[in-house]
């Protein structure tokens, strides 16, 4: 793993907020799994932010395609005035591990989740500026 990944996961590490002992994600058995080479690591490390949601909505979209789901809420021109598209690491419940993620934030602030059974205590992340969806889109093929 490389230094901007090191450094990343040493973030997400000291912002964890869990009683597991661990706070990456870890497997079936327990092993702590490292973060895999993430394209936006070094802007996600200098320019992320932190949310803390007391609230949130969910859509009902495909399990574990959340890259791909809200790529498309974009890309069909289905967003709402103000959604911003989002991606970088969320922080599990059931486990307390951090997780590559995308999600939407609407205009007054709100989570808004691809999926309906998925959510989460805390995001890291970076917005993905106008006419970046494509980018997202393209986390989701990897």
């Amino acid at each position: 793993m490389n230094n901007i990944m090191n450094e990343l996961e040493q973030k997400l590490i000291s912002m964890s907020e869990n009683d597991y002992g661990y706070s990456l994600y870890s497997d079936d058995n327990g092993n702590e799994t490292p973060l895999e080479l993430d394209p936006y690591a070094e802007k996600i490390l200098k320019e992320g932010q932190l949310f803390k949601p007391e609230k949130m909505f969910c859509l009902d979209m495909p399990l574990g395609k959340c890259h791909q789901n809200v790529a498309n809420v974009f890309a069909n021109n289905e967003q709402e005035e103000g959604d911003k598209l989002y991606t970088g690491y969320t922080q599990q419940y059931q486990g307390g591990g951090w997780m590559q993620h995308s999600w939407i934030v609407d205009k007054d602030g709100l989570i808004v989740e691809s999926t309906n059974s998925d959510t989460y205590p805390q995001y890291f992340g970076i917005e993905h500026k106008s006419g970046a969806f494509s980018n997202a889109l393209a986390l989701s093929q990897a």
